[in-house]
């Protein structure tokens, strides 16, 4: 009976610190609600529970948030990679690129790239696709050097 009792105070301390926004209370009232719980179960005490575990990711969620707002990027950061070093760096090299707009009008013609040329190249006797297939007579050179075959030779 007095767990019951613990546990709804719990609850409302719960309920209550959150409201204030005293966080740290209702992280304690959090952990003497568990430390009931795990002493006493209860089926009854189910409904608490899960009224516990909202409060609970409510409180997580706050915390969250405001950990990631305290902590920003800039602060892993070394200046070495910082936009303000890169321009008091470079300041005297980097210029502004002017826009197309400013670009100065031509008279003379446009220039075209140069032309390319691809030079054809006759293919090995072996790369020539299925020229031996279609005959059987018909043999590469390479086939008749290793068959002892020479055009050299004559019989």
């Amino acid at each position: 009976m007095d767990a019951i009792v613990n546990r709804s105070n719990c609850l409302e301390g719960v309920q209550k610190s959150l409201l204030i926004e005293d966080f740290e209370s209702a992280d304690s009232y959090i952990q003497t609600f568990l430390q009931i719980d795990a002493k006493f179960k209860d089926s009854s005490a189910d409904d608490q529970r899960e009224q516990l575990i909202s409060y609970k990711k409510q409180l997580e969620g706050i915390a969250k948030k405001r950990l990631s707002a305290a902590l920003e990027i800039d602060d892993f950061v070394d200046d070495y990679f910082k936009k303000d070093t890169y321009l008091r760096v470079y300041n005297h090299m980097v210029n502004p690129m002017p826009g197309m707009h400013d670009f100065e009008e031509s008279s003379l013609r446009v220039i075209d790239p140069p032309n390319v040329k691809v030079r054809m190249h006759r293919k090995k006797n072996e790369e020539v696709k299925g020229w031996d297939r279609r005959d059987p007579t018909i043999v590469s050179r390479r086939e008749s050097k290793a068959n002892g075959w020479s055009s050299t030779k004559c019989t």
